[in-house]
């Protein structure tokens, strides 16, 4: 499936339905090996960073990310696209990531993504 608006993914995403993430007080919207898209009630600043455990059938992996952008969730099921600034969708990328840890995400993801 092609991209929106001509972006080439680094790798491809899962959606977050199949895998459980623990990330209070946030939802994970997609992941891929390189980064995932939150959602956030709050707008952390790009450049920070942020951590959370991902757990598919009982494989758990703690994952460090770098916050690359954050913009507010836009309402589109309205006539009026309108701006809400109590939910931010945040891309992070992921950081200082163990050769073992790396694995057990593609292995993941490859499941997750058989589904």
């Amino acid at each position: 499936m092609a991209e929106p608006y001509g972006i080439e993914r680094r790798a491809p995403r899962v959606q977050a339905d199949a895998v459980r993430v623990e990330l209070p007080p946030g939802i994970v919207m997609n992941l891929s090996e390189m980064g995932a898209l939150l959602e956030l009630p709050v707008r952390p600043d790009v450049g920070s960073t942020l951590s959370f455990r991902l757990d598919y059938d009982g494989v758990i992996v703690t994952l460090h990310a770098r916050v690359m952008r954050s913009q507010p969730v836009r309402d589109v099921q309205a006539r009026v696209a309108w701006v809400r600034h109590d939910r931010y969708h945040v891309g992070v990328e992921f950081i200082d990531m163990s050769d073992q840890c790396r694995t057990t995400l593609q292995d993941v993801l490859q499941k997750a993504g058989q589904k």
